[in-house]
């Protein structure tokens, strides 16, 4: 009865042990990668169920949360017929981790040499799935981030690696972000 209490004891404490280690390990299949074309098409039905400006230049911010848990928002500019994307932010709040201010900095840039009189229809950005870096090494929690230019837009994406040392990383899209070039 003794050998039992105690076998049962240690069981226990094994299980605690592998449930706390379980707990600290990385959360990767806390967020599921982000399907770009459901997306792309949660962005066109936004745009389309916002009415209309009351004159050319009004601006719109529009957020929404979309399949998977990720949340997109979008500025977007009313050019007298429909509403035109100026950028958009899509991120998960389970991989939120800190801004490197490059929307931003893009952004505000685009605002301040707009001229709301002379709006120009842009085709709808494509959402380009980009590879994250695979160069060497990579450390567990390590943030790598591209940018590039493309049909009139910036795009800006950033993973965090939640697996491993080098080969044995996993790397999971934390943020992507693109602003239409001025």
């Amino acid at each position: 009865m003794k050998g039992m209490v105690l076998l049962l004891m240690t069981g226990l404490i094994v299980g605690l042990i592998a449930g706390l280690i379980a707990g600290l390990s990385p959360a990767r299949s806390l967020a599921a990668e982000p399907d770009f074309e459901r997306l792309q098409t949660v962005i066109s039905q936004m745009l389309a169920s916002s009415g209309s400006g009351t004159m050319a230049g009004d601006r719109s911010e529009l957020q929404r949360s979309a399949a998977g848990g990720w949340e997109i928002r979008l500025v977007t500019l009313w050019d007298g017929e429909s509403w035109q994307l100026l950028a958009a932010r899509l991120h998960h709040p389970e991989r939120t981790g800190p801004d490197d201010g490059s929307w931003q900095e893009r952004f505000d840039e685009l605002i301040a040499g707009l001229d709301r009189n002379a709006v120009s229809r842009r085709p709808l950005p494509e959402l380009v799935d980009v590879p994250p870096p695979a160069f060497l090494p990579a450390f567990p929690g390590e943030e790598r981030g591209r940018s590039f230019e493309f049909e009139g837009y910036w795009y800006g994406a950033r993973w965090v690696n939640d697996g491993g040392l080098d080969l044995n990383a996993e790397w999971s899209l934390r943020s992507y972000e693109l602003v239409a070039l001025p």
